[in-house]
């Protein structure tokens, strides 16, 4: 078998073409080497095309252009890390204005309940039994909305595979609880804005934090309420239960609780129940990072409610909300008493430098921080009460509700 001649490798293999036309005067010192280099293995490729379409003339200018501009915009999307720095500044300063405007349209805004629902993303086998739960906790489902539905009714009531077509077919509605998975969770929750939805309760928990920068813009926008994600919903003991929180497990009371989940916040009704104080409201604000309304905005709803008598707070000392604590004397009137779970606990302490990560890793202390003192001195500031367990929360609130009569008489 013949050797091809040299001339003609540049044709069959593209890495014998590059070493062939490479020279050691274009040693990859810079970018500008490698793109001369890429540009006569384009132009190499070029002529052997030719050979099949004639009418076609290679043009090294026009290749070369192509490749800077692929250049230019390999720069426009891997910037540097200085830029990269400016815009996670900005980002930062961009949740603040969301949290500000948000906090703007929540002074306006009121949440309207005993209102019909819809349910989104509820997969037909479990559908049956969430319209139960909801039927029996006096709430009327006048929809179900989720993907692949092959029926046109469950227990009664009509099944679409879109909003829209709920609402035309049903009428007006303005709630809506959206259960689908996180990465459906933002489609369903827009198209709920898209159709005129007005409230939004979202149990999807793990929802992607860019996604629910989006949906808050876009709720903002529309005037829309969105509780959660994550969030259990809400409950008025024996009238009505918007979410997936235990009808069975509150009492009529004087006293609302506002928490993130449902575990705490079933463990101090169950103290209240104890103490026969019983519970106004319950509502939970959800689990994720980057919730739709703050406790800001239930606190105000609550400073109205006439069968609210003192409020309990459940924080967390790792997501402790500064901002409520700066804006509470002012226009909070009613007792609030706040327990902070995980008080105790050691934070975590991050090292940037790699000198102090080496230190503390051969030191033989374990460095950690314990702002305990710090918190509870902030929160006696802004005249909240402190309840250090969960067993104290009902012997505060007696106390608590004892000076408001006071004051009251």
């Amino acid at each position: 078998m013949n050797k091809i001649p040299k001339k003609w490798w540049g044709k069959f293999f593209d890495f014998s073409e590059f070493v062939y036309n490479y020279s050691p005067k274009d040693h990859p010192k810079s970018l500008n080497s490698c793109v001369n280099a890429r540009l006569r293995i384009n132009f190499r490729r070029n002529q052997a095309s030719s050979a099949l379409e004639p009418t076609k003339t290679p043009n090294y200018l026009e290749s070369k252009k192509n490749i800077e501009s692929k250049k230019n915009l390999s720069q426009l999307n891997y910037p540097k890390v200085k830029e990269m720095k400016n815009s996670s500044l900005d980002s930062k300063s961009n949740e603040t204005k969301l949290y500000q405007l948000h906090s703007v349209i929540d002074d306006t805004m009121t949440w309207k309940f005993h209102e019909p629902i819809i349910i989104q993303g509820v997969d037909a086998p479990q559908l049956a039994a969430c319209i139960d739960t909801y039927q029996s906790n006096q709430v009327e489902v006048l929809a179900v909305v989720g993907q692949g539905l092959n029926v046109s009714e469950i227990k009664q009531i009509p099944a679409f595979n879109l909003v829209e077509d709920a609402i035309n077919s049903v009428g007006r509605m303005v709630t809506t609880i959206i259960c689908t998975e996180p990465y459906q969770a933002l489609d369903a929750a827009l198209e709920a804005i898209a159709s005129g939805l007005k409230q939004l309760i979202i149990e999807t928990p793990n929802f992607p934090p860019l996604d629910t920068i989006k949906l808050l813009k876009v709720a903002e926008a529309n005037q829309v309420l969105v509780l959660g994600p994550g969030s259990f919903g809400i409950i008025k003991p024996q009238q009505f239960c918007l979410g997936q929180l235990q009808s069975q497990v509150f009492q009529p009371g004087r006293a609302a609780i506002i928490g993130y989940g449902k575990t705490l916040i079933y463990e101090v009704a169950w103290a209240l129940n104890q103490a026969k104080i019983g519970q106004s409201w319950a509502i939970s604000l959800g689990q994720d990072k980057v919730l739709g309304l703050e406790a800001m905005f239930w606190l105000k709803m609550l400073n109205q409610d006439p069968d609210t008598d003192v409020v309990i707070l459940i924080q967390t000392a790792q997501d402790l909300d500064y901002q409520i604590l700066e804006s509470l004397s002012n226009s909070i009137t009613k007792p609030i008493v706040c327990y902070v779970a995980g008080l105790k606990t050691p934070a975590d302490k991050f090292f940037r430098s790699s000198t102090d990560v080496l230190f503390n890793h051969l030191s033989n202390s374990i460095p950690a921080t314990n702002s305990s003192k710090k918190i509870i001195s902030m929160i006696k500031k802004s005249g909240l009460i402190i309840a250090n367990r969960p067993a104290k929360i009902p012997s505060t609130v007696v106390k608590a509700l004892k000076t408001q009569d006071q004051l009251n008489a």
